[in-house]
């Protein structure tokens, strides 16, 4: 993904008020790419925890919650960089589950 300018980030989040967005960021140098990814919503979550759950869908579930929460690139453009370099799905999806709380760390006590 190509440095958005301020004009386009503003369009983006204008289309999608409300919602919080990401940019989430692999690899360095020449191999470095970026996409912005809505946090994943309650149904989204939902789909991708059926799916990772289901051995016969599992290989497709980070995929699917990329698909699911990826605002920009456009849909062909994330196609043809899934198709280059495929394992940059889980990279992201694994990404997006700290984004939707995952890395949250948790506590409890006795009361």
């Amino acid at each position: 993904m190509a440095d958005l300018s301020q004009d386009e980030i503003d369009k983006l989040k204008a289309a999608h008020a409300g919602v919080e967005l990401h940019v989430v960021t692999a690899g360095s140098g020449e191999r470095e790419v970026s996409v912005i990814v809505k946090v994943p919503n309650r149904e989204r979550w939902n789909r991708f925890k059926s799916q990772v759950g289901d051995p016969h869908r599992k290989a497709m579930a980070f995929e699917s919650l990329v698909r699911d929460c990826v605002v920009h690139p456009s849909t062909g453009e994330l196609d043809r960089l899934l198709e280059q370099r495929p394992g940059l799905a889980e990279a992201f999806g694994g990404k997006l589950t700290e984004i939707a709380g995952l890395e949250e760390s948790v506590s409890a006590k006795k009361l």
